[in-house]
């Protein structure tokens, strides 16, 4: 099935290939597959209890494939976003579900226990519905805390203008001279190993500029190849020069670049 689907690392609604018959068909087929070693293993459940977990995984299985990808409508399924996503070798399957009171309120009465959410999002203009409705939690208390902060008093935001851009060469030397002395690595949705290559080339360019600007500048490529091995989407600079305009949206892709 991965090579059915488009080569690039990307997300897709599941009812994008309603129509494609060769993904429709390998659905279709998968699901023949599990259902016969389903008839295969369930005479094995009444003979010790590690085969009645394994029917009983077997079964949920399949039935997860009839529901998302053969169409089976069913409560649960209707009132739930479905979604594939594609890697280099591999597709991992989702599906979330819009509502979850039901369940929240069959666990939280087996379990006899005072539930305590805090975030700084719960609320919309001191209206808690957005987050108590998809639970199930009609009858809560709710108390909204001011920010003890006096912000405007006793923070400040320092944005230097004369930075080059992200890509540029300097950039790193410059916000080390700068006085910056921590970089975050955003590995958000992203693989351990994207997380491990960039992690690690930074580390290595700060310690070798560090050391040495020479160093640092004659070890540019390979930074940079480092990098380009892993998948990523294209980039821009966001807030770093202000508020972007509409022009800064990428909008005729959505897609990761791959090249190694």
């Amino acid at each position: 099935m991965r090579k059915a689907l488009p080569q690039y690392n990307q997300r897709y609604a599941l009812s994008e290939f309603e129509e494609n018959p060769i993904i429709t068909g390998l659905y279709q087929e998968i699901y023949d597959i599990s259902s016969t070693i389903l008839k295969l293993v369930d005479p094995l459940k009444v003979r010790a209890q590690v085969f009645t977990k394994l029917v009983e995984r077997m079964e949920e299985i399949t039935m997860t494939w009839k529901i998302l990808l053969l169409g089976e409508k069913t409560p649960n399924s209707v009132n739930a976003v479905n979604w594939l996503e594609t890697y280099t070798f591999n597709i991992t399957f989702h599906s979330t579900p819009l509502d979850i009171s039901e369940q929240f309120r069959k666990n939280s009465a087996a379990l006899n226990a005072s539930w305590i959410f805090t975030s700084a999002t719960l609320a919309v203009k001191d209206d808690f519905s957005y987050f108590c409705r998809p639970l199930g939690l009609s009858k809560n208390n709710t108390l909204k805390l001011d920010s003890p902060f006096d912000y405007p008093r006793t923070s400040l935001l320092y944005h230097p203008d004369h930075l080059p851009l992200p890509n540029d060469k300097r950039f790193l030397p410059e916000m080390i001279d700068a006085g910056i002395d921590s970089f975050k690595i955003e590995g958000r949705m992203k693989t351990a190993l994207y997380v491990a290559t960039v992690a690690r080339t930074y580390r290595k360019a700060i310690d070798d500029y560090l050391e040495s600007e020479e160093k640092y500048r004659k070890n540019m490529p390979w930074y940079q190849e480092q990098i380009s091995n892993c998948t990523y989407r294209q980039f821009t600079t966001g807030f770093f020069f202000g508020k972007p305009s509409e022009e800064a949206q990428i909008y005729d892709s959505n897609t990761y670049l791959k090249e190694y």
